[in-house]
């Protein structure tokens, strides 16, 4: 498991109150070579050693980050590769190469603000939610291991040059952001239920947060309609992260929006399942859009009639015909397998008799 130590190990992880206290230090201590571009990490440590709150709040977002092995693998690359992290008290967050052909960036990183995702919806402006910090974090660490950021000035220069207007990729302004922001989209948004990000030349929104992992999800029809929301809270005290699916489009029996929470450790495991069981619909769930999650939530709160229910109704649908199929496809994959191997040590059989007849 990645954490801020071993980022120390080639690197280093420093505390500052912004980016210009961080420069003024570097400058009045000379913990900078302008020449080389070379930090002296030894003087950054012992003057801007990260704080133990600081600490805390980085290996809290890189713990929640590697619950997706995706994620997972990249930190790993990250910290072998020397990317220094300055953890801020205020301010945006970044990531700038240091030198030519050289993979030891320096990310800025903010884990008491994050970002407010907006999109437009059928002609209205909307907000999709609020990201973690954890996921800002990780779009940086996507440029810090980017390769063609670490590459000769005048190859970096070309690389950062913006899409033309009539590319499709324009919105994401330019290669390096397209990139930031589809791998933070597929790794962390979509495995985390977080706001996915449309483009980049929307300018989010700077939102305070308490800690790395909360975030919030708002859902919308094609009408640009608010029709539920996701709200994740992380708990200090209990070390959990509490998941909550709120449905405005359905009602419980007291005329409420339907509202479904899950309870995981840090690592994703659940705790407990706290479900309604008016809530979930056993005869006909939409098997399609059905998360892992609210699936293993209706087992646990379901008695056997519902979950006979339940066995019918994946057994008519679509996914569960994909599955039968999988499963006959596996089956007879084995039988193939258990045929060959059969004729196999019949043959073997065969040829151990023949030789102790010659003999």
């Amino acid at each position: 498991m990645t954490n801020s130590m071993d980022f120390n190990k080639k690197g280093f992880v420093a505390s500052v109150q912004n980016k210009e206290t961080f420069d003024n230090v570097l400058r009045d201590n000379n913990a900078y070579n302008n020449e080389l571009k070379e930090f002296d990490k030894i003087k950054v440590n012992a003057l801007m050693p990260a704080d133990s709150d600081d600490a805390k709040k980085l290996n809290l977002a890189l713990q929640y980050l590697q619950q997706n092995p995706k994620a997972d693998s990249l930190l790993q690359k990250a910290s072998a590769m020397g990317i220094n992290i300055v953890i801020l008290k205020e301010g945006d967050n970044s990531f700038y190469p240091l030198r030519p052909n050289n993979t030891d960036g320096i990310i800025f990183w903010n884990p008491n603000q994050s970002a407010e995702i907006f999109s437009e919806i059928n002609g209205k402006k909307v907000s999709l939610g609020v990201q973690s910090a954890a996921n800002v974090l990780f779009h940086e660490l996507v440029h810090a291991t980017d390769p063609n950021l670490a590459k000769s000035d005048i190859e970096i220069e070309r690389y950062n040059n913006p899409f033309a207007s009539n590319d499709l990729k324009h919105k994401f302004y330019n290669a390096p952001e397209h990139l930031a922001v589809t791998m933070s989209n597929e790794i962390v948004s979509k495995f985390h239920n977080e706001p996915t990000r449309p483009d980049y030349i929307t300018t989010p929104g700077d939102v305070p947060v308490p800690n790395p992992i909360n975030s919030q999800t708002n859902h919308y029809d094609k009408a640009g309609n608010l029709i539920g929301k996701t709200v994740k809270t992380y708990d200090e005290k209990t070390e959990t992260i509490k998941t909550v699916h709120t449905d405005y489009l359905r009602r419980d029996r007291y005329g409420l929006p339907l509202e479904n929470e899950t309870v995981t450790d840090i690592n994703g495991k659940p705790v407990k399942q706290i479900r309604d069981k008016y809530s979930f619909d056993y005869n006909s769930p939409d098997w399609n859009h059905l998360s892992g999650s609210d699936l293993y939530a209706a087992v646990l709160s379901a008695d056997s009639r519902q979950l006979d229910m339940l066995g019918e109704s994946l057994a008519q649908s679509e996914e569960g015909q994909r599955m039968l199929r999988q499963g006959e496809n596996l089956l007879a994959e084995y039988e193939y397998k258990e045929q060959q191997e059969l004729e196999r040590q019949q043959e073997l059989a065969y040829s151990s008799r023949a030789m102790v007849r010659t003999l």
